[in-house]
């Protein structure tokens, strides 16, 4: 699990961390922590007027997450992380 967010945007960096901090706690996956590039982002970062985050939310390259991603139990709880992020965020009004 990885959190991507906009170089220098600390509200965006913040942002990120909540997310992360979400997936991580639901899936038990391996922490690749918040993430931000100089230069060369995500078109979606680069290109909106608003704080954006991209969540990377397992690897279909690796196998074995493959394999739980295919698993509507799993994908409940993703999208259950993102609920909660996103409660997390309203609520302390970022």
């Amino acid at each position: 699990i990885e959190t991507w967010f906009f170089k220098g945007n600390a509200q965006g960096k913040l942002v990120a961390s909540i997310f992360q901090k979400h997936l991580i706690a639901a899936t038990g996956w391996k922490n690749r922590h918040i993430k931000t590039q100089a230069g060369r982002q995500f078109y979606v970062l680069r290109h909106t007027g608003m704080t954006a985050v991209l969540t990377e939310n397992g690897f279909y390259n690796n196998q074995a997450q493959c394999i739980e991603l295919l698993k509507p139990e799993i994908r409940e709880k993703i999208a259950q992380a993102h609920v909660d992020a996103i409660m997390e965020i309203e609520g302390s009004v970022v």
